[in-house]
């Protein structure tokens, strides 16, 4: 059975593609997510979850050595095994979700960079700036979007910060531009509209082709 485990893995990550395709033209991408996991849940019939939480109670309850496998045997669900479950569903649904955003996060940069030139001819600098410092950030995702907009603005962000009053030490976005100041909230809020009369008239144009 082991070797059938990859194709099966196939088989189960094109279909929730193919839920997440249509979900995504019913509901937003948060709601889309979560429906993706209750889905693959539903497919595999909540095996893998099923076991994870025998596991977790086992192996992670601080039991005596020669309980592990009765515990693990035993169909009610402990404390131990909840919390992997819960955490485990958390992981995929942040997983699904950077995944689900991966391509439209990197589309999004033409876009701006299109906005941005038609505002103040910054297009070229907007998306060199997207290309070359859009990786410099936690999220595999968000900062494309945010390079792209420091290039268009002539700004730097992100960089370090306190978060619960810890100093997180985080790359510049923008490294060789200057700081921002109150013009520069005007100037983001046309950019964030004009880039997204641009993608709505390019998704309206990309439908009626197709139809």
């Amino acid at each position: 059975m082991i070797p059938y485990f990859p194709i099966v893995g196939i088989v189960l990550g094109i279909l929730v593609a193919l839920f997440d395709y249509v979900a995504l033209r019913v509901w937003g991408n948060t709601v889309a997510v979560l429906l993706d996991v209750v889905f693959l849940i539903v497919l595999t019939g909540a095996f893998l979850i099923d076991g994870l939480g025998d596991s977790a109670d086992g192996l992670m309850g601080h039991r005596p050595k020669e309980n592990v496998l009765t515990i693990m045997k035993d169909s009610r669900l402990g404390t131990m095994g909840l919390v992997a479950i819960l955490v485990g569903l958390s992981v995929k649904w942040a997983g699904i979700d950077d995944i689900v955003n991966y391509i439209p996060a990197r589309l999004s940069v033409p876009i701006i960079s299109l906005a941005s030139g038609f505002l103040s001819a910054r297009g070229l600098r907007s998306f060199q700036t997207a290309i070359e410092e859009g990786a410099h950030h936690t999220s595999p995702n968000a900062g494309y979007a945010e390079a792209a907009f420091a290039g268009a603005l002539g700004v730097k962000l992100n960089g370090p910060n306190y978060y619960h009053g810890q100093l997180v030490d985080k790359p510049y976005i923008g490294i060789r531009f200057g700081g921002t100041n109150p013009g520069h909230i005007k100037q983001a809020c046309d950019l964030m509209l004009l880039a997204a009369v641009l993608w709505l008239m390019l998704m309206t144009s990309a439908g009626v082709a197709i139809a």
